[in-house]
């Protein structure tokens, strides 16, 4: 029996306008008004059992209480991530079980005119105009506005500039941070984006969207976030994306299995048509203990990435849990093994608790480490060795130029003589003409500089202080355009 008072288009527009304030996908909201127009409170609890067994029921409470009936059984059994969170993900649909005239293009039309009024876009009349204009936050609310919304929006890109995923204790966190350079958002404000989802009991999942909540009873928390961080990521380009772990989070795979949201996502790049356009990319590493899970982590997200748009790698290691564990090395990484490991440019390792070979990283044009400057002739000897062209190394602010550059020269290593200041020009400041000139400062010459030679090659060390760099140049010893550049 189907109620007959709720069978007007002023009531379907409030009831739809309900599951919208509930933040119910236009699928839930169908589902539900659906599952409330059919329901017959005299049919639904009218009893199907005997007079007899009623009367054995009864006289069983009578004589043992109502402990007889013993606890309610879940028609849901508990589950955990750990047997639940399968590697691959394809979204659960909401089925719909009642036979009931009510359309689903009902709840879409409501749903697309509630939306155009939210977000201000009542005088665009198409959808494709709707969504050039919307910003992060309104594209998804616009995903689960109707079937034509969500399509369109899957061959979109979104307006990112900076992705930042953080794993929390039974959570993953997500930072949107809008383009800078979007000159069609009529220049208004665009709000971050913070969305954070819950892993619940009986693997359901609540998502919350800066200030607005929903639960989904259908997919569990890993499997909602990097379905929707796929589609944010599949045909858009953005500049940073970082991975990372909240400090307080320690590592037990039987009660979170984190390497489950890297292989969901992995997976879902599994279309050689899609890839992960970032410019620069930061993984937080090791705190999967000493898993090999840290490996696959790391091998996963690189390869996943397009190789002619990144720039710039990051890593660091995780130790805020209290277990810092082995030293990251190169064969740990399986960095000889990684895809596009040598298609970035800059390679950012500039932790104590990371040392990789040089042999794996030489390939790139800018390395940034902790080097001591006592082990600077060791250092210089297998750059040598490895090297191919020309790298520069990043040392930090604690490396010490002055000793690096007497241990080079306690080693028999030539350091040059050279007048570095003969060609500066005094720097145009507005002082008193009786004020004293300063020369210029200038970075692009070194402060020192080096060469040694072996049977084979001969190698031109230069050091920049001011930079806090050493850039390091090899030639085949026949090369006279090593002499050339002794003139820096």
């Amino acid at each position: 029996m189907v109620h007959e008072h709720l069978q007007h288009d002023k009531d379907h527009k409030v009831l739809v306008t309900y599951e919208f304030l509930k933040r119910s996908t236009f699928q839930e909201a169908h589902r539900n008004i659906c599952e409330m127009l059919a329901w017959d409170p005299v049919t639904q609890n009218r009893s199907r059992m005997d007079s007899s067994f009623m009367t054995k029921i009864m006289t069983t409470l009578a004589r043992k209480g109502t402990e007889a009936l013993g606890k309610p059984i879940e028609s849901i059994a508990e589950c955990t991530e750990y047997d639940s969170d399968e590697r691959t993900f394809r979204p659960k649909p909401c089925r719909q079980y009642f036979e009931v005239d009510f359309p689903l293009s009902k709840v879409e039309t409501v749903y697309e005119e509630i939306h155009r009024a939210n977000f201000g876009h009542m005088r665009l009349t198409s959808k494709e105009a709707i969504l050039k204009n919307a910003d992060i936050l309104e594209r998804f609310s616009l995903m689960d506005a109707s079937i034509n919304y969500s399509t369109l929006i899957q061959d979109l890109p979104f307006p990112l500039h900076t992705l930042i995923v953080s794993r929390a204790y039974g959570k993953v966190k997500t930072l949107m941070i809008h383009s800078e350079d979007d000159e069609e958002k009529e220049k208004r404000k665009k709000e971050d984006v913070r969305i954070e989802y819950w892993r619940c009991r009986k693997g359901t999942t609540l998502i919350w969207r800066n200030y607005h909540a929903k639960f989904n009873r259908f997919n569990k928390y890993q499997q909602c976030a990097s379905s929707e961080l796929f589609h944010c990521l599949r045909h858009s380009k953005i500049d940073t994306l970082v991975f990372r772990t909240e400090k307080w989070n320690k590592y037990d795979p039987e009660i979170e299995p984190f390497i489950s949201y890297y292989e969901q996502l992995y997976n879902s790049f599994e279309n050689p048509d899609f890839s992960i356009s970032v410019q620069n990319l930061e993984v937080e590493l090791d705190w999967y203990a000493d898993s090999l899970d840290n490996e696959r982590q790391t091998r996963m997200m690189l390869e996943i990435t397009n190789k002619d748009v990144i720039e710039k790698i990051k890593f660091r290691k995780y130790t805020e849990s209290g277990f810092t564990g082995s030293m990251i090395t190169s064969d740990r990484m399986g960095a000889s093994e990684l895809r596009h490991w040598d298609t970035a440019k800059e390679l950012d390792i500039q932790d104590l608790q990371i040392h990789l070979k040089i042999s794996t990283y030489v390939q790139f044009d800018v390395v940034r480490i902790f080097l001591k400057s006592e082990n600077i002739f060791q250092y210089s000897t297998e750059i040598m060795e490895h090297l191919k062209n020309q790298i520069t190394i990043a040392v930090g602010p604690n490396f010490d130029f002055e000793q690096a550059g007497q241990v080079l020269t306690r080693n028999q290593v030539t350091e040059m003589e050279m007048n570095l200041h003969e060609n500066q020009e005094p720097e145009n400041v507005n002082v008193e003409e009786t004020a004293e000139l300063l020369p210029r400062r200038d970075e692009t010459r070194p402060t020192n500089v080096y060469f040694m030679y072996n049977n084979e090659s001969m190698l031109l060390i230069k050091f920049f202080a001011t930079r806090e760099e050493i850039v390091y140049k090899k030639y085949k010893k026949e090369d006279n355009s090593f002499f050339e550049n002794l003139n820096c």
